[in-house]
């Protein structure tokens, strides 16, 4: 993994890890000869992180959103992203992050990191082998380093909060949000429990991309728990997408992104009619013309939150997948 400087209105690429079975966490500080394994299923190295970091610079967006409703804004002191003041109607934690800094962490240099000061630094697992190299001059500031997987499961994601509420100092407060988390799924559980399978709604999460490249996602774990059938029938977080796939699995509903996501999760760009253009050009493709959905103008915005917000998620899925539910709307 290299880092580079490039202009803010390219993307830059980023080779996302395989897929773990199970989430594998690790904290390192110096170097990684003196590791030792604990019973909960993480590496840690001596000396161990403060049990209250109180400068923190978190990258991915997951943890981020996790951190900012578990301990509020004042300990984050970066960000891996800029903020957008119109990405506020799409993300839950957008606000909190008006007064922090923060940029793509391919964009970010050792000494925008060194100049925050920060006692923890909070980075995808896919860094666990590269990190002195991309952050060289951080790493020889001997700053702790928090590496976490981005989670595949919901169990994951209640996993990572209990993770990080230790790793923080707030235990029972994320606790609670696992607690939450539990409890939202049970309630839409209940609501989608009474759709017989042959009126389950047959649903894309439509990202395009060139024909063999794959974009990962976790849209499969919001179908499943909302109760539609993923029209792709990809059980996995890899799905190769194209219009020609389209017209081939023929969805009734296709949702999309509305803000541009890197392959690893990153959030780089909010556009304020992002969702709306990538919509238009799905609704007036002329190949995509007998698509279900296409046809019946049923093509919708869905974040797909990796945090404790996936709830929102599904619930979002859930009301556009079966609106009849739903008599308030």
């Amino acid at each position: 993994m290299r880092k580079i400087t490039i202009p803010f209105s390219f993307s830059p690429r980023f080779v996302t890890k395989v897929t773990l079975s199970f989430l594998t966490l690790s904290l390192c500080l110096g170097c990684l000869s003196n590791a030792t394994a604990n019973t909960d299923g993480y590496m840690q190295s001596q000396p161990q992180i403060s049990s209250t970091p109180q400068r923190i610079v978190v990258f991915p967006l997951f943890a981020e959103e996790m951190l900012l409703e578990m301990i509020g804004s004042d300990r984050i002191v970066y960000v891996g992203h800029e903020y957008f003041e119109n990405g506020e109607a799409y993300s839950p934690t957008m606000e909190l992050t008006k007064g922090i800094k923060g940029r793509y962490w391919n964009m970010t240099t050792d000494e925008d990191i060194l100049e925050v000061n920060p006692d923890l630094i909070v980075l995808g697992g896919d860094f666990r082998r590269d990190y002195r190299e991309v952050y060289t001059e951080v790493y020889q500031a001997n700053i702790p380093f928090l590496f976490l997987d981005t989670p595949k499961t919901t169990e994951d994601i209640m996993n990572t909060l209990v993770t990080l509420g230790d790793v923080v100092g707030a235990p029972e407060r994320a606790s609670q949000m696992m607690r939450n988390m539990e409890a939202s799924l049970e309630r839409i559980a209940d609501i989608v429990a009474g759709i017989p399978k042959e009126k389950r709604a047959r649903v894309t999460h439509y990202k395009h991309s060139d024909p063999e490249c794959f974009i990962a996602n976790n849209f499969h774990i919001i179908a499943h728990t909302a109760g539609v059938i993923s029209a792709s029938g990809s059980d996995t977080d890899y799905m190769e997408m194209n219009e020609e796939l389209l017209v081939e699995w023929d969805p009734e509903l296709i949702t999309v992104n509305p803000y541009y996501l890197e392959s690893d999760g990153s959030l780089y760009d909010f556009s304020v009619d992002d969702a709306e253009e990538k919509i238009s050009i799905l609704l007036n493709a002329p190949t995509l013309s007998d698509v279900t959905a296409i046809r019946n103008r049923n093509v919708h915005p869905l974040s797909l939150y990796e945090s404790q917000f996936i709830v929102q998620s599904i619930m979002d899925l859930v009301r556009l997948a079966y609106p009849d539910l739903f008599p308030e709307n």
